[in-house]
C-alpha cells in the first residue's frame, strides 16, 4: 500500500463542512480503490494578496477558522508557507515541492487535490485568467501538467449544481485494472456548500449554522465577520 500526503490549497473564507467532507471522501475513495493510504493533508491558505475580493477576510482569521475546524481531525495539517512567500501568487509546482522535501515525507508521495477551489471562487470571476488565478492554477503550462502526474492529482468534479453528485478522478494513480484515469462510478454525496453560499447567507441574515463547524460560526460571530 502505497502512502500519500495530499495537499489542498485555497482562500478557505470562510473554511466548511464542503472542504472537510471532500477530505474524508477522498481518503477513503483512494484506500478502497487505488490501495492508497493517506496518512495526512495540508491545508495551504493562499495570502491575502492572492485575490481582491471584499469576502475575502484577512490571513489571520482564515488561519484560526481553518485550524478551529480541524482541530480534531489528527491527519489534517494548516499550513502558512506558501502564504508567507514574498513573491505571490506560488506556483502549483512550487508548492508541491516545498511538501516533498519536508523530512517528514520521506518515502511518502505528495499529490495534490484539485477542484475544491471551485467552492471559493468569488462571484463575478468571469474570465479564464481570473478563473486560473482564484483556483491557484496560474502559470500551469502543458510541460506542467505532465510534472504534475509524478505527484498524482485527485480531480474533484463539483457536480452538485447539475443534482449528479460529486465525482473523484485520479490522474498518476495505479489501480488494479491499470488505467490511468479513472472516474468514480460509487454513488456519490451532492456537496452544495460553497464560500458563495455562506457569503450571501449572511449578507441576507440567514443563519449559516451546519454549514461550518460550530466553533469556526462562534468565531465569525465574536470577530464580526463577512459584515
Amino acid at each position: 500500500m502505497q502512502k500519500v500526503a495530499l495537499v489542498i490549497r485555497g482562500s478557505f473564507s470562510p473554511v466548511h463542512i464542503g472542504h472537510l467532507r471532500h477530505l474524508e471522501n477522498i481518503r477513503h475513495y483512494l484506500a478502497h480503490r487505488y490501495d492508497t493510504q493517506v496518512q495526512k493533508a495540508y491545508i495551504s491558505l493562499f495570502a491575502d494578496s492572492h485575490h481582491k475580493d471584499e469576502r475575502l477576510v484577512q490571513f489571520k482569521h482564515r488561519l484560526k477558522m481553518c485550524q478551529l475546524a480541524t482541530e480534531n481531525m489528527n491527519w489534517v495539517h494548516v499550513d502558512t508557507w506558501e502564504a508567507e512567500q514574498e513573491r505571490q501568487p506560488v506556483k502549483l509546482l512550487d508548492v508541491l515541492e516545498h511538501y516533498l522535501q519536508l523530512p517528514e515525507n520521506n518515502g511518502i508521495r505528495v499529490s495534490y487535490v484539485s477542484g475544491l477551489e471551485n467552492m471559493d471562487i468569488p462571484e463575478g470571476t468571469d474570465n479564464d485568467e481570473q478563473m486560473m488565478n482564484a483556483m491557484g492554477l496560474n502559470g500551469i503550462s502543458n510541460e506542467d501538467e505532465n510534472k504534475l502526474e509524478k505527484y498524482g492529482v485527485v480531480s474533484v468534479d463539483i457536480m452538485s449544481s447539475l443534482g449528479i453528485g460529486d465525482t473523484y478522478e485520479c490522474i498518476g494513480f495505479n489501480k488494479t485494472s491499470r488505467k490511468k484515469k479513472e472516474e468514480s462510478d460509487e454513488e456519490n454525496e451532492i456537496i452544495s456548500v460553497s464560500s458563495r453560499l455562506i457569503h450571501r447567507y449572511l449578507k441576507e441574515g440567514r443563519s449559516i449554522r451546519y454549514l461550518v463547524p460550530d466553533n469556526v460560526l462562534n468565531y465569525i460571530e465574536s470577530n464580526g465577520l463577512f459584515k
